[in-house]
């Protein structure tokens, strides 16, 4: 099953500051609610593991990451992951836009899921993935506002 995600949102802070807030894995991962442990791999990869509760699938899954800082004002996050007779990956784009202490931060997902957790159903899948995302990005709002 495919999923697919998009939108958009102000944040107010320069645009060089948000893409390095972003493109800091880091940083980035303690915005991801349900998080347990986190593992820097290098500059560009890391190890995450976050609790997942859809439907019946309810568990940890260990994703593995890498951003990719694509051009000053746009980079890109790969998740792969494995948990509980299922499979996950994320495809993440985002671009800063912005000018003086405002900036707009832009995003679009798929996420391709397998197994188990792709019988819970795209309505339950998708109301679970919009509330995760709006908890990450005011998350990552309140981390760069303060």
């Amino acid at each position: 099953m495919l999923i697919s995600f998009k939108d958009k949102t102000e944040i107010k802070t320069g645009s060089e500051e948000l893409i390095s807030f972003l493109s800091d894995t880091e940083r980035t991962a303690k915005c991801v609610p349900d998080s347990k442990e986190f593992a820097r791999i290098d500059d560009t990869r890391f190890s995450i593991i976050v609790n997942l509760g859809v439907g019946i699938v309810r568990g940890n899954f260990k994703m593995d990451g890498k951003v990719n800082v694509i051009s000053e004002n746009r980079l890109s996050y790969s998740l792969s992951g494995k948990g509980l007779g299922s499979e996950i990956r994320i495809r993440l784009d985002l671009v800063v836009d912005g000018s003086g202490n405002t900036s707009v931060l832009s995003w679009s997902a798929d996420a391709e899921l397998r197994g188990v957790i792709s019988g819970v159903g795209e309505g339950i899948l998708r109301g679970v993935a919009e509330e995760k995302i709006r908890k990450i990005v005011s998350n990552i709002r309140g981390s760069i506002e303060k």
